[in-house]
């Protein structure tokens, strides 16, 4: 392990061989294995991309790895923890402070190189009351994705709930999502999340409330700025008029 070779290749005369350099082990501050997949061209490493298991908000199926974990932070209020509890299973929890607290459970498997399929439910409730009751939504969905954890697109199809515990509805649409992520470089990227759901409207008839489903959709595009250990996401986010519209 002392001895390190260096070779030098040259334009026409291939490689060159500069001998043997040794390296006293009081010197080496750190020993590492380094996947194959991750020397890109020229001999470039770049660590492997440890935010693959999500987008900006939404998840892909690619799981995270077992006994990994990570904290996020969007616009100081919304606050989670993700941690891969199996191979493929991993727990997602966190808060909208001081507003609601949500779960999100995923199980993802690779069924063969540069393809994953996964699903996983989604609940969440309000902390605050309203009308004397608390609000609560949830999903159970399905996903699939399709490239390697640099560089990958995903769909999403599910059926959810909304509502209050007195008055929940249960859509009989279900909502799409497709999200994609580009690694540019060693420490760059970018990443797009889009969702397509069923937003409930009522109207009064003479025969009383009825209520109907259209289709209505967000759209969020922005970059992402690589570590090895963490990440920095900037984006833009549109919701439907009906709602609100901002950034993130």
């Amino acid at each position: 392990f002392g001895n390190w070779y260096f070779l030098q290749y040259g334009k026409k005369e291939g490689p060159v061989n500069h001998g043997t350099k040794t390296i006293p082990f009081n010197r080496i501050k750190e020993m590492r294995q380094v996947e194959e997949k991750d020397i890109r061209r020229r001999g470039k490493y770049w660590y492997p991309n440890r935010d693959a298991c999500r987008y900006l908000f939404g998840p892909t199926a690619i799981p995270i790895e077992k006994g990994e974990g990570y904290f996020q932070n969007a616009d100081l209020l919304v606050n989670s923890a993700n941690y891969g509890f199996t191979k493929n299973f991993s727990l997602q929890a966190g808060a909208v402070v001081p507003l609601a607290v949500f779960i999100m459970p995923k199980y993802g498997y690779k069924v063969q190189e540069n393809f994953h399929v996964g699903g996983g439910l989604f609940y969440g409730a309000t902390l605050l009351k309203f009308r004397n009751s608390n609000y609560r939504m949830g999903a159970a969905y399905g996903l699939a994705t399709l490239g390697n954890n640099n560089t990958n697109v995903s769909f999403g199809l599910g059926y959810g709930f909304a509502g209050t515990s007195l008055e929940p509805h249960y859509p009989d649409k279900p909502l799409f999502t497709i999200g994609a992520t580009a690694r540019l470089g060693k420490r760059f990227a970018l990443i797009t999340e889009n969702m397509i759901f069923p937003l409930r409207y009522t109207e009064y008839m003479a025969a009383g409330k009825v209520h109907s489903y259209d289709y209505k959709g967000y759209t969020s595009y922005g970059f992402r700025i690589l570590k090895e250990r963490t990440s920095i996401d900037f984006g833009f986010l549109t919701l439907p008029q009906e709602i609100i519209a901002g950034f993130i």
